[in-house]
């Protein structure tokens, strides 16, 4: 597990959606706020819209987004050394 700060080991995370999992990593996710504590920005939505904020993304490209069929996908990627060269 990721390390936040000496003492607080950190477990990454899963949002499920419909039809799709979101995987999220525990860091840059989760934010010390003081030793032994952590802060997750997340909130749950009442809409029925779930937003993903940049942080989330890290490293994820979008490679299916399928609006007739309502479905959208996820594929790790480092994308620091991704895209044309």
């Amino acid at each position: 597990m990721p390390e936040l700060g000496s003492n607080i080991a950190l477990p990454d995370m899963v949002v499920h959606m419909r039809n799709v999992e979101f995987e999220i990593p525990a860091l840059p996710n989760l934010f010390r706020i003081l030793d032994g504590y952590a802060c997750l920005l997340m909130t749950r939505s009442t809409s029925g819209i779930s937003i993903i904020r940049t942080a989330q993304q890290q490293n994820k490209l979008i490679n299916v987004y399928d609006v007739e069929n309502k479905q959208i996908g996820f594929l790790a990627a480092q994308c620091a050394t991704a895209g044309p060269q």
